[in-house]
């Protein structure tokens, strides 16, 4: 799997309901992938950049999109 966090902060801030929901299957595979520790220990800038996408997400009137944040 070639994402990575960079990947990952950068797709959290798309705006479009088809993309942000394509990404959250991503990353939720991502994160589940052994890689995924050392790439979140090592770079932990763009893990808080995802957290304050998120949240974004959780706040959003799209409930599919609201509780995909909640679920990462």
């Amino acid at each position: 799997m070639s994402q990575n966090m960079e990947y990952f902060s950068a797709q959290v801030l798309q705006k479009d309901v088809g993309s942000r929901l394509q990404v959250i299957q991503e990353l939720l595979l991502y994160l589940n992938t052994p890689s995924a520790i050392s790439d979140l220990e090592d770079d932990q800038s763009h893990l808080a950049k995802i957290i304050d996408a998120l949240i974004g997400w959780v706040r959003s009137s799209n409930d599919q999109v609201s509780l995909m944040g909640l679920a990462i």
